[in-house]
């Protein structure tokens, strides 16, 4: 054999070896049959998977929201609900539920006693996450009196 030859053969054979599919990039983006499918995850529906996307969203305060009598929520139930909390907590979500017989509430503020009680009165309330009501800006009103009351140096 010709050292052409050799080299003409060598060549095709290499040539043939590298057009074949890579297998790594055939298999890429599919799961693996041979790894151990670990347990899945349930599936939240509801109220359920309204608290843990209010979680997610990391809000600081979510409540459930029920009749007491485990009815749906007409018109005069949601626009209590809506009068009770619509302006206390802020930014706020409220989400219907479980076929209207719940509601999931959040915010990052939490809920004047006032209002609160005035819900737990027409309402069952579940309480999910809160933090403690604070009077909003009580320090920076106490600092600007402050200011306010001094008299500049001459």
């Amino acid at each position: 054999m010709t050292n052409f030859s050799k080299i003409a053969i060598l060549s095709a054979a290499l040539l043939l070896s590298a057009c074949g599919a890579n297998e790594t990039v055939l298999k890429d983006g599919k799961p693996d049959p041979s790894a151990t499918p670990s347990a899945e995850q349930p599936t939240l529906k509801g109220v359920a998977a309204d608290v843990e996307a209010m979680k997610t969203a990391n809000f600081t305060n979510i409540m459930v929201v029920r009749r007491t009598d485990g009815g749906k929520f007409d018109a005069d139930d949601r626009r209590a609900l809506k009068d009770l909390t619509g302006g206390t907590m802020t930014p706020y979500r409220r989400v219907a539920a479980d076929d209207e017989t719940a509601f999931t509430l959040a915010a990052n503020s939490a809920m004047p006693p006032v209002p609160f009680e005035k819900l737990s009165k027409r309402f069952a309330v579940e309480v999910i996450v809160s933090t403690p009501y604070a009077a909003a800006n009580t320090n920076a009103n106490a600092a600007n009196s402050a200011k306010a009351n001094t008299s500049p140096k001459k």
